[in-house]
């Protein structure tokens, strides 16, 4: 109630009935004041007017048969019948404009109140008077209005009551010996009075409290009906943003699956190179048992340049076939960008070159496989705009911002730019790119939420990225990310040894028993006592039954049978500073992602060296 758009709606409705006679109300009045509808005051309108105009002429009907000499005594008392004509055209003509009808009513109250207080000194119903013209005011035009109208009636009321008192009222007074004849409580014409304007009045209240308490009950119900609609919708929308949610999900692993399907070809056959680099060499030195030591060394050397790039080409997978989203860590940009476009170019079709241009080295708040996801996904657009081929150019720089800007404060960023010489955008498609599930692709070429993702991890790293592109120039997208420092880095240890650390026991689990042997043998020749156990039971054993606690567990971060936990657990009981290294291929244990995270445990990724080996176990034994 008392809300312009609540009184405009039932102004509206009541302007659309068809049931309103000529002489009806037309509904004309806003009401943008009103604390209840705009019926409800129309409603209360009638009923007043219709008491004031009935009420009015009775009590001038009674004072003329009590004292009819007055016509002649008083122009004052011919104020009473001046007003009821205008008061009954009003009750009637329904169709006049409502503040037409409301200062008819104001008037003849203020009127029946002045003629009464100077004729008779003390009216007893001036307060019931009061009472009908301060609640239609406030409830019509609002509180300040209901005041206002207050304030004129009591104002009113005491200049009349001056007036007696100082002798200063009118000459056509007909004074307190006359009047005591109206206010002669032993004439029942008096009660009959005072009850019929008493009782008029009080029904006038009662019924503009059942419509003002029907439009408050009215007004419950309908918030009531709002809220429960407000629930509902509260919920179908938490359900759609679940689903939302999970709709993202999958068309992210979509993506995924597609960029994998994508690197297929260009890997498997990288991946093949190195394999027959291995297999030719292996052939060779099986054929030729007495091959001297120059030729062992360079098949020794091919064959480590081989398993390294399988390793960089397994990376890559790994980087796409697991969720990094949440991953934390940074990468020098212009070393992954060097090392990723040779592999963008195999994913790319022929027809499309990739050039990289790499100015500056720059450490940015992204893992190296967030990175990787950018560029596929920003390759993979640029497929898109170059059917008939084309070429495209990777740049990395660094740039101080001495200013800030709507995206980014002042300091220095690693920017990396993609430009195609694609078909480019409109100005409309620009606005909505990174927009989630917004394509310009054929329903079901694509997903729509490629550079949604790209934009999400690059803001997620606190930068920006912006894009540059007009119809038929081709397209660029410039990321921005913030410079942090370079990750410290921790001494090697002498190639061939392990640095100067206590030779403690070491158990190494590892259900592989060409990598246990081997990792067996490396540490043993470094003077670490090792022993090596194939499968969990065995390494519960031998922590069990070893006479000197072991100081290095070196373990799968996957094991069969007993989980990897708990022979952590069953070490750590024998030995509570016993040092852990996990040995990882992909899938882990979300709590010993955990302890690697927390400096708990270390971390060797496979594939790796006898000099990683070594490496990790000095950081391990040094912590």
């Amino acid at each position: 109630m008392g809300h312009v758009d609540t009184v405009t709606r039932a102004h509206s409705e009541l302007q659309e009935d068809p049931a309103e006679s000529a002489v009806g109300p037309k509904r004309a009045w806003p009401g943008k004041h009103a604390l209840v509808r705009v019926e409800t005051c129309y409603r209360i309108l009638d009923i007043l007017s219709w008491i004031a105009a009935i009420t009015g002429s009775l009590g001038f009907a009674m004072v003329y048969r009590l004292a009819p000499s007055w016509l002649t005594h008083s122009y004052w008392f011919w104020l009473f019948p001046a007003f009821q004509l205008p008061m009954f055209a009003s009750a009637i003509a329904r169709g006049l404009p409502f503040q037409v009808r409301f200062g008819v009513l104001a008037a003849d109250l203020l009127i029946a109140t002045l003629a009464n207080g100077v004729l008779f000194a003390i009216w007893p119903s001036w307060f019931m008077v009061a009472l009908l013209l301060v609640i239609p005011s406030t409830l019509f035009y609002g509180t300040r209005a209901g005041v206002g109208a207050l304030l004129v009636v009591m104002l009113l009321n005491a200049l009349i009551g001056w007036g007696w008192v100082t002798g200063a009222l009118p000459p056509q007074s007909i004074g307190v010996q006359l009047s005591s004849v109206i206010m002669d409580n032993r004439v029942a014409a008096v009660w009959i009075r005072v009850l019929s304007v008493g009782g008029a009045g009080c029904a006038a209240i009662v019924m503009m409290l059942r419509y003002v308490l029907g439009d408050l009950n009215r007004a419950l119900h309908d918030s009531n009906r709002a809220l429960q609609r407000l629930a509902t919708e509260q919920e179908f929308r938490i359900r759609a943003e679940e689903a939302r949610f999970a709709a993202e999900q999958i068309a992210k692993e979509a993506q995924k699956f597609e960029a994998l399907g994508r690197m297929a070809s260009g890997v498997a056959h990288d991946f093949n190179n190195t394999l027959c680099v291995m297999k030719l060499w292996t052939g060779l030195l099986a054929d030729d048992p007495d091959a001297d030591l120059p030729t062992m060394r360079a098949a020794l050397i091919d064959i480590k340049e081989a398993t390294a790039s399988a390793q960089q080409l397994t990376s890559h997978l790994l980087a796409f076939s697991r969720d990094e989203a949440g991953e934390r860590g940074s990468c020098d940009l212009a070393d992954v960008v060097r090392r990723d476009s040779e592999t963008l170019s195999r994913i790319l079709p022929e027809n499309i070159v990739v050039e990289s241009r790499l100015e500056a080295d720059a450490f940015v708040p992204l893992s190296a496989g967030q990175v990787q996801e950018i560029l596929l996904n920003l390759g993979a657009n640029a497929r898109d705009a170059m059917p008939n081929g084309g070429r495209l150019l990777i740049q990395t720089a660094t740039e101080s911002r001495e200013s800030a800007t709507d995206a980014l404060p002042p300091g220095r960023y690693g920017l990396l730019s993609v430009t195609d010489t694609g078909f480019g955008m409109t100005e409309d498609i620009k606005a909505r790119v990174f927009e989630p599930f917004f394509t310009t692709k054929a329903p079901g070429a694509g997903t729509g939420l490629g550079l949604a993702m790209v934009y999400g991890l690059v803001t997620g790293a606190g930068g920006s990225i912006s894009v540059e592109s007009r119809p038929g120039q081709g397209t660029t997208f410039t990321i921005a990310l913030p410079i942090v420092e370079k990750p410290g880095s921790i001494a090697e240890p002498r190639r061939g040894s392990v640095g100067g650390v206590n030779r403690c026991p070491v158990l190494v689990v590892d259900k592989q028993s060409e990598m246990g042997t081997l990792v067996e043998r490396i540490l043993v020749k470094d003077g670490f006592p090792t022993d090596w156990a194939r499968n969990s039971a065995a390494a519960l054993e031998k922590i069990a039954a070893s006479t000197v606690a072991v100081g290095l567990l070196i373990l799968e971060g996957v094991m069969p049978e007993v989980p990897t936990l708990e022979i952590i657990s069953a070490a750590y009981r024998r030995n509570p500073a016993c040092k852990i290294i996990v040995i990882s291929g992909h899938m882990m244990d979300t709590a010993i992602i955990t302890g690697i995270e927390e400096g708990m445990y270390h971390k060797l990724s496979k594939p790796f060296d006898a000099d990683t080996l070594r490496r990790v176990v000095s950081e391990a034994l040094a912590a």
